[in-house]
């Protein structure tokens, strides 16, 4: 009787013991072989930058089993290479979960012959989340635009324009859509990251429902405080409408509180980084506005998040901004602002309070001449 007493504490042990997560990987060709080193990209969405691990090792079978010490899901991405350092099959984005993987080399695709590869081979990652990560309708954002000022009545659900009905209808349908799909995933990490994601579409009461609706493992994870985070600045950015206090540096590096430079006009703040892309290509067409702007009416102010200084400094030289240009580098800030993503910007009225956000770029021209902010 002991003996069998044991035996079950053993199996029931083992039993609540969490699985190891592991890679399976399958590459036909013997040719790569022996694989000299792994390179992990580990990708966390509540940083936006990405966490690298090199894992050197001897592999001469051509199926084998890579034991990972990461004991939760996150979106990673590996590069494999030979022992000359070429670079031999790699992998897009996927969703490491616990779960057996298996990544093969795709069907039909012509090995990369370049300085740095030797038959390179784009690898396609299968099992575990990645039926999920593969579906494109999957926690996708809408095939259509709405303005934020209609999503901020679309949220209300009253007083709806009479010429908006239709549209009004197609939201609903889309949020309820994010909605059913979080609570039928509501135990997978990918379900966490696209929420996660979703924050630069949905606003707050959309984003919380689907929060409150997920597993409570989910909720204790870095990309759950985000969420979490999200949600607490949201409700205080709506019920107050002030831009929160916040110090900013100039040019000669020169710490200033924010409020103090705004007068009584109204300004336009610009949110952007000199890596961002698409940040520094919308600056011809808000050059062409702002020299249409009536500035004793309305300033335009352009506020880097850069972390380096001397990147923000060589983006301006070579810009060559028109209004003013100032440094915040805080991540708190960010939060605080809610900005997930740039480019983004914030309309403050004469009184420093937040009145709009977001304005698309296409419609800037026309909502500022609708508020009478350009020149006669």
């Amino acid at each position: 009787m002991k003996f069998l007493l044991n035996l079950l504490l053993c199996t029931l042990l083992l039993a609540c013991r969490p699985s190891t997560p592991k890679i399976v990987l399958h590459i036909p060709n013997a040719d790569y072989f022996p694989l000299k080193a792994i390179l992990w990209k580990l990708r966390f969405t509540d940083s936006g930058w990405q966490k690298i691990r090199f894992d050197s090792t001897i592999i001469t079978q051509q199926s084998f089993d890579w034991q990972l010490k990461h004991q939760r899901p996150f979106v990673a991405n590996l590069t494999l290479y030979n022992a000359k350092g070429n670079i031999i099959a790699f992998t897009g984005d996927f969703i490491y979960s616990d779960a057996v993987l298996s990544a093969k080399p795709l069907a039909n695709e012509r090995p990369i012959n370049i300085k740095g590869y030797e038959n390179a081979r784009t690898m396609a990652v299968e099992g575990g989340e990645n039926q999920l990560f593969s579906n494109q309708d999957f926690m996708a954002k809408p095939n259509f635009m709405l303005p934020d000022s209609l999503v901020v009545i679309f949220d209300k659900g009253t007083d709806i324009p009479p010429n908006a009905a239709a549209l009004f209808e197609k939201w609903k349908a889309y949020r309820d859509k994010i909605y059913q799909n979080t609570i039928t995933h509501k135990n997978a990490y990918y379900t966490l990251y696209r929420l996660v994601d979703l924050t630069h579409t949905l606003r707050y009461p959309t984003i919380e429902k689907c929060y409150n609706a997920l597993d409570p493992s989910l909720k204790n994870t870095p990309e759950g405080n985000y969420l979490l985070d999200f949600i607490s600045n949201s409700k205080k950015m709506v019920q107050a409408g002030i831009l929160p206090d916040l110090d900013v540096l100039d040019k000669n590096k020169k710490s200033t509180p924010f409020k103090t430079l705004l007068t009584k006009k109204y300004y336009l703040l610009d949110f952007w980084a000199s890596w961002c892309k698409p940040c520094r290509a919308q600056f011809p067409a808000l050059r062409s506005i702002y020299n249409t702007v009536d500035t004793n009416k309305l300033q335009f102010i352009s506020i880097s998040i850069d972390e380096n200084d001397g990147n923000w400094h060589q983006a301006l030289a070579e810009e060559k901004l028109e209004w003013p240009n100032y440094l915040q580098k805080e991540s708190s800030v960010k939060k605080q602002l809610l900005i997930a993503y740039i480019p983004q910007n914030i309309l403050l009225d004469e009184n420093g309070k937040i009145v709009d956000r977001n304005i698309k770029l296409q419609n800037l021209k026309g909502f500022l001449a609708s508020k009478g902010f350009l020149k006669n």
